[in-house]
């Protein structure tokens, strides 16, 4: 009788050795709830968070938890920042964390021995094994049991967006978990973590926000801003000129701007919040972070982004003689505007781009206050405010700036925009900055600066035979007419009979003083070139200069004649000298 019942106790607990094996096993989901919208010029985009909902299993009341090994492969290179270098066989460690359930920042305790994390730890680094995928090793991740959920929430993963289509395509996360307390078949492991879309347009824009077809023309010898030509302090636009147009950034979905963290603001820029709520979605360049991790592994870079967004501009083919000035902050106009008519987003010029804000202080308080555009032709905003739940745009004034005495270059300044800083990373690095962008819009021409000339054409001169010419050359652009009165100097070639290369050398050009509005430039051929005989070709850098000479024999005696030199049309704007020319072009006669 007892050898029966202890064979039934036997069997009975052969029976049930399955069940209680099964008891072991956690069986876990795979889910994204919350995907993010990615810009598509982005290398470092915040990607939403992928979580693990695991049941079953036995929990550990004594002893060490079992662990769990974690691998993820994505469909684009990971950028997530990397705080400690690979060394060795050993990979190098990221800001990609999984969290164990939800803790509180107080009870958050980030494992700082990662090959042999403790149960009391619940925040584990991700390892960095190759281009498109991270792993957590060995993780120690008590069973929850039959009735409860073990949450392994996977936060900070960045991803290189441009090689994702910007039309929405999906940047995907596919997942496996292993462990001897862990079933190895997932649900639902290939999961949406994002799509991408394009995060901004570039335009330049009228001064008041209208629509530009084309650049701007300009004319070189008509002053433009003269005061900010000269003096980057200006005080106001008191000259001809004022603000030349505006440049745009424009969302390509809400929230493509964002604050570096949640406590940025214009008045506090440089603020440091945690955004420790493992579940909290910030809308910010930076992830999940907790400003009183220890410096070990780099935990106190967990996170943390560098800066806000950075709005870049780049200004090309400046030339000599010629100033650009960008304003140091938002305009109302061509901004996204409040109720009360204030722009939602607030973006400040940053000597800094990449890293924390360093306001660049401005030259003057025009507009706002007004900074000289650098060498570099290089110029970026930082967004410290903005407005995450609906699309905006955002202006800045652009104010061209020259003199005519000398005038500019002939030129057309072009501009390019969009994300900064611009970079080459497109993979997970230490020291690169966050965000970072790759591809601006442009170049875009903005302004032509179109040179001011007038060509004459005098068809015989001479100082041959006892005869002499006398030549005047009129600055006429001051006038009853009201137009603007030019400065420039005038060249003269001389083209002798016959035309060879010795008798050109004879007469060199002959060039003139500086004529403003209403002066004249005279000399005799005597004077200036004696013996020549021929004709001759003046170039003024202003519009409307006239010409006439006057040939007699010495002393007007016997024979004179006098004539009004040809003005010949701008052959780079008017190839049929016979067609009547377009504005801009200057006066001409038929020749």
């Amino acid at each position: 009788m007892q050898r029966s019942v202890l064979f039934s106790f036997c069997f009975a607990g052969l029976m049930l050795a399955p069940a209680a094996h099964a008891q072991t096993q956690m069986a876990c989901t795979a889910s994204a709830p919350t995907p993010t919208t990615m810009r598509s010029s982005g290398l470092t985009e915040l990607a939403g968070d992928l979580i693990l909902t695991c049941r079953g299993g036995t929990p550990v009341t004594a002893g060490a938890f079992p662990v769990v090994n974690i691998s993820i492969f994505f469909n684009a290179a990971v950028s997530s920042r990397v705080t400690v270098p690979a060394s060795g066989a050993s990979p190098a460690l990221t800001e990609a964390v999984l969290i164990v359930d939800t803790p509180a920042s107080v009870d958050q305790k980030p494992c700082l021995t990662p090959a042999a994390c403790l149960n009391t730890d619940n925040i584990f680094q991700g390892r960095y094994d190759s281009f498109n995928s991270l792993s957590w090793l060995n993780i120690p991740v008590n069973p929850p049991g039959p009735n409860a959920d073990r949450i392994l929430r996977i936060r900070n993963i960045r991803m290189n967006a441009t090689s994702i289509p910007s039309g929405g395509g999906p940047a995907l996360a596919f997942v496996s978990i292993s462990g001897a307390q862990v079933s190895s078949t997932l649900t639902n492991p290939q999961q949406t973590l994002g799509t991408v879309r394009t995060g901004v347009s570039y335009e330049i824009r009228s001064a008041t926000d209208g629509a530009l077809t084309g650049p701007l023309s300009l004319t070189a010898c008509n002053a433009y801003n003269v005061d900010l030509a000269s003096n980057a302090a200006a005080g106001a636009y008191n000259t001809a000129g004022g603000r030349t147009m505006i440049v745009k950034f424009t969302e390509g979905f809400a929230n493509a701007f964002k604050r570096r963290n949640l406590g940025t603001t214009v008045a506090e820029p440089q603020i440091a919040f945690s955004q420790d709520n493992p579940i909290g979605f910030y809308n910010t360049e930076s992830g999940f972070n907790n400003v009183t991790f220890p410096v070990v592994n780099g935990w106190n870079r967990v996170g943390v982004g560098d800066s806000g967004t950075i709005l870049r501009a780049v200004f090309t083919n400046i030339p000599a003689g010629a100033r650009v000035y960008v304003g140091s902050r938002e305009l109302a106009t061509g901004s996204t505007l409040d109720g009360a008519g204030v722009p939602t987003t607030k973006a400040r010029l940053t000597s800094t781009p990449g890293a924390p804000f360093t306001a660049l202080a401005a030259d003057n308080q025009i507009d706002g206050g007004l900074k000289l555009v650098p060498p570099s032709g290089e110029v970026s905003w930082e967004v410290l405010e903005t407005d995450v739940n609906n699309g905006e745009a955002v202006s800045f004034a652009v104010v061209i700036a020259y003199g005519n005495n000398p005038q500019p270059a002939a030129n057309t300044i072009s501009t390019s925009g969009g994300f900064g800083p611009q970079s080459s990373a497109a993979t997970a690095t230490t020291a690169d900055s966050i965000p970072r962008y790759l591809g601006l819009t442009g170049p875009i021409p903005m302004v032509s600066l179109n040179v001011c000339r007038t060509t004459l054409l005098f068809q015989f001169i001479t100082n041959q035979a006892g005869f002499d010419t006398g030549v005047s050359v009129s600055n006429t652009s001051r006038d009853t007419l009201t137009t603007s009165p030019q400065t420039g100097r005038c060249t003269a070639t001389f083209f002798p009979t016959p035309f060879n290369a010795t008798t050109q050398a004879q007469f060199p050009v002959l060039s003139s003083p500086t004529l403003a509005g209403g002066e004249q430039w005279t000399f005799t051929v005597s004077g200036a070139r004696v013996g020549f005989q021929g004709y001759m070709m003046v170039g003024c850098d202003f519009q409307f200069a006239h010409g006439y000479a006057f040939i007699s024999d010495f002393g007007s005696k016997n024979l004179a004649q006098g004539y009004q030199a040809l003005v010949i049309p701008d052959r780079a704007r008017l190839a049929d000298p016979m067609t009547t020319a377009g504005a801009g072009s200057g006066e001409q006669l038929i020749h």
